[in-house]
């Protein structure tokens, strides 16, 4: 637990100085998926305009769950990453290999890659959800309620540095806009 405890303090205050997006999937990613506690981890971003979750980092050994996993992010709302992004809520699934609502290709390849639990963080920030980290163990009940309770302020901080950043940009922006207006059957003015 002092270890996890560790781990989820060095990932918040990594957080809180990022100043681009890649660099909070790049410290969400590196911080989680290469450690000795969990096997990897991968940060999706919520697709503009859709409801697909684009793939923006991942770190740690996936071996071939990972390619799976992104080839179910196709599908609606089969994987646990989608349904964290879909409700706003932590997904859990201990053990993988028996959770029937995943798709027997992740199953399957998680078996084959010992990976047993997953993890999908949504990415929150008030009503706002950004995107989803999956984090990936090879423990069959890796992910207490603690570390679940953990997790859920990680996605809520990353939401929240989204959000930061997504503000940021606005004001430092080099683009230009030009309005022009014309009045037309306008009313005297000297009235």
């Amino acid at each position: 637990l002092v270890g996890l405890d560790e781990l989820i303090s060095a990932v918040l205050e990594d957080l809180v100085g990022a100043s681009m997006r890649e660099e909070i999937a790049e410290t969400v990613c590196e911080r989680l998926g290469e450690t000795d506690i969990y096997e990897f981890a991968w940060f999706g971003e919520r697709e503009v305009g859709g409801d697909g979750i684009l793939v923006r980092g991942s770190a740690g050994t996936t071996g071939r769950t990972f390619e799976h996993v992104q080839d179910g992010l196709g599908d609606l709302a089969t994987l646990p990453e989608q349904r964290a992004v879909e409700t706003g809520t932590p997904q859990l699934s201990q053990p993988i290999a028996g959770d029937q609502s995943i798709p027997e290709a992740v199953r399957r390849a998680a078996f084959s890659d010992g990976i047993q639990s997953l993890l999908a963080i949504p990415l929150t920030y008030g009503s706002s959800v950004y995107g989803v980290v999956g984090v990936y163990a090879t423990e069959r009940n890796a992910f207490s309620e603690r570390e679940k309770s953990s997790f859920a302020t990680v996605g809520s901080i990353a939401g929240l540095a989204i959000t930061a950043t997504r503000n940021r940009t606005i004001p430092l922006s080099d683009t230009i806009g030009k309005l022009t207006l014309q009045l037309t059957d306008a009313p005297d003015p000297s009235v």
